[in-house]
């Protein structure tokens, strides 16, 4: 169930990650990006979820946990560690801002470093 709990939370932040870098390249149809943008921040957590609890609910009818309390636990570990997720996508922007002025500022360090 950790594996599978690390899966879930992976595919999660992939999916966060990728909807974050489809908004920024896209221009045409921005409102629509901008709702699935936070469709998946908002969404995104309760569906993983349902998902790992219909697994758990499989797993534990299958004979392969024994104990659902240990399903539990995990999924409130997943739910806590996701919170995180909504804020990747302001990551990609602020990283892009960064270069931005990396690359406006850097002329000046190197002159700068030189006069020295």
């Amino acid at each position: 169930m950790g594996i599978l709990g690390s899966v879930c939370f992976f595919i999660q932040s992939l999916i966060q990650f990728s909807i974050g870098l489809i908004c920024i390249k896209s221009s045409k149809n921005q409102q629509f990006y901008k709702a699935l943008k936070f469709a998946s921040a908002n969404g995104l957590q309760q569906l993983t979820q349902a998902i790992c609890y219909i697994i758990g609910y499989w797993l534990t009818k299958q004979g392969y946990i024994e104990e659902p309390l240990v399903i539990h636990k995990i999924i409130q570990t997943l739910l806590q560690s996701s919170m995180m997720i909504p804020n990747a996508s302001s990551y990609v922007q602020e990283v892009k801002k960064s270069k931005t002025a990396y690359k406006k500022i850097c002329p000046y360090l190197v002159a700068e470093t030189e006069d020295k």
